[in-house]
């Protein structure tokens, strides 16, 4: 088994992962796959993931930022698997970047990740409705 990790994260290190970064493409399988960029407080990465007839975008942990705009231009995405969740200080998007996300990729299906994790302190945590976030989706 191949294992992959961002290049400036602990992971390489502790699991003897190929080193990855934006850019950077493989194979698995009939699957290709692209990093893209995904912004978060520590190294992280997205993957555009191509099958035959499906482009699936898993963006990692990340904040809604231009970056997506380059790869809504780039790829045409069938599915968005997003983070959602509302922590303060923000760890990952969270409604309205979610939202504006959704928006400029113009995906087909949206696979909501994080949402209604367990909060690592009650007070900094918020949960967001998926019904709610739904009638929201344009």
């Amino acid at each position: 088994m191949s294992i992959y990790a961002p290049k400036c994260s602990l992971k390489p290190r502790l699991f003897n992962s190929k080193l990855i970064s934006k850019g950077d493409m493989f194979t698995a399988g009939d699957f290709s796959i692209t990093v893209v960029q995904a912004n978060h407080v520590c190294p992280a990465v997205g993957y555009i993931v191509k099958s035959e007839d499906i482009t699936l975008y898993f963006s990692g942990d990340t904040y809604y930022g231009e970056f997506i705009k380059d790869i809504s231009e780039k790829y045409e995405i069938d599915i968005a698997i997003l983070p959602v969740t509302k922590y303060i200080p923000p760890m990952t998007m969270g409604e309205k970047g979610a939202l504006n996300c959704l928006e400029m990729l113009n995906a087909k299906y949206f696979i909501p990740m994080h949402q209604d994790i367990v909060p690592r302190l009650k007070i900094i945590n918020s949960k967001i409705s998926m019904s709610e976030l739904s009638n929201k989706i344009k």
